[in-house]
């Protein structure tokens, strides 16, 4: 009777040279003697995902799922699946459970940043884009993109936000190789916005602030906007995620927005825009 390492060994050699069908044979049969070992199924799943098995290694990573709740690498697996077959909200539910399982897995914070970038690119952004938006929005305690933040970024924001922005590293947000998976673009890039534009053509004394948590204080908003002149109320709308602060004149506001856009308050990289209202009122005069 050959023990599990060598089963394991002659199973893996044949993987490794590409002779999966083989492969899969030598790891049924260790399976059956050691249901328990949870690096022949792992394995297993690998190989029917290099054949694009996908039924197949589905339920080899949900009987891993089954039998080893606790293991990261089993919603990794069914993360990995999901992506190929273009299930992208399944695959960040699943990568985001290895995260909750190992915090420090980088392969599992680039993966999910991936499917995160691709489900954007769904709706007609370029993956480039879409990637610096999620940088914009990674919880810097758990290291995890808000795709919803993210798509607000790319509605509402301009290409100040991602050419000029000196708060986000972008070494820390991860690029796929499959760079051309989402290339095509629904809607024309760098429209002119003026409700973006901190030049205040429309001459705005209000600032709409997205992206406002409640961990940030009605004080500091004040302390950070004070900076630029004089203010005549704060107010936070923690419902809807964001604040609105009144200046005495227009200049101020131009200037608080040219210095702060992006910048991180809390755990999230703000949007600043003038509120809808002004550009409405500026029309009917």
């Amino acid at each position: 009777m050959e023990s599990l390492e060598e089963l394991g060994k002659k199973a893996y050699q044949k993987q490794i040279l590409g002779d999966y069908d083989g492969a899969i044979k030598v790891y049924n049969t260790a399976i059956k003697k050691y249901p328990n070992d949870r690096r022949l199924l792992n394995n297993r799943c690998l190989c029917y995902i290099a054949k694009k098995d996908f039924k197949r290694a589905m339920e080899d990573a949900e009987l891993m799922i089954r039998l080893f709740p606790e293991h990261a690498k089993s919603y990794y697996r069914k993360g990995e699946i999901l992506t190929t077959m273009k299930r992208y909200i399944e695959a960040e539910e699943a990568y985001i459970k290895v995260l909750s399982l190992d915090s420090e897995c980088e392969d599992a914070r680039r993966q999910l940043l991936d499917v995160q970038a691709l489900q954007l690119c769904e709706h007609g952004y370029k993956k480039e884009h879409a990637l610096k938006a999620l940088g914009h929005t990674l919880n810097h305690d758990t290291h995890i993109a808000n795709i919803e933040d993210a798509e607000k970024i790319l509605r509402y924001g301009t290409s100040e936000i991602f050419d000029n922005n000196n708060d986000l590293d972008y070494d820390s947000v991860y690029y796929s190789d499959d760079e051309n998976a989402c290339s095509s673009v629904i809607k024309a890039d760098n429209v002119y916005d003026p409700l973006l534009d901190p030049s205040n053509p429309l001459k705005s004394c209000s600032l709409w602030v997205g992206f406002v948590t409640e961990d940030v204080t009605e004080k500091m908003l004040t302390n950070l906007f004070s900076k630029y002149g004089k203010i005549l109320s704060v107010c936070p709308r923690y419902s809807l995620h964001c604040a609105f602060i009144n200046y005495a004149d227009h200049i101020a506001a131009g200037k608080a927005m040219k210095a702060l856009q992006g910048a991180l308050v809390g755990t999230k990289n703000i949007l600043i825009r003038f509120p809808d209202n002004v550009a409405s009122h500026t029309k009917s005069i």
